[in-house]
């Protein structure tokens, strides 16, 4: 997605709290990963994260505080498209029948906005 629409808007992963950390959650075999204690750790998580995933995206880190996770509720995951002027314009959830996530909406969301502030 990043590579394909990466031109025609900024992206920006938030990596927030581990959804299933072993010490807190543990869901099947999992990674093995603990809640981080520390920003440092938490860091050293993401970047776990970015190099297994080979992620290319541009990667911000929330803190142990998880201040950025409780404004705008986005654990485990969330899909948001932000206009120029900071506007929410999209925020994509898991369907609560299914728990996919909408990413054809969020595509469009993209596709959409970016093209209306071209003109």
């Amino acid at each position: 997605m990043y590579s394909r629409l990466g031109g025609r808007a900024n992206f920006l992963m938030v990596y927030v709290r581990e959804a299933h950390a072993c010490d807190v959650w543990p869901v099947g075999d999992g990674l093995g990963i603990k809640e981080p204690k520390t920003n440092a750790e938490r860091c050293e998580v993401a970047a776990r994260m970015l190099k297994e995933t080979d992620m290319a995206w541009p990667t911000a880190v929330d803190t142990t505080a998880n201040l950025f996770e409780e404004e705008f509720a986005c654990w485990p995951y969330r899909f948001y498209v932000l206009g120029r002027d900071g506007r929410l314009l999209f925020k994509g959830m898991p369907d609560v029948n299914d728990c996919a996530y909408p990413i054809d909406k969020f595509q469009e969301a993209i596709r959409t906005h970016a093209d209306a502030a071209r003109n």
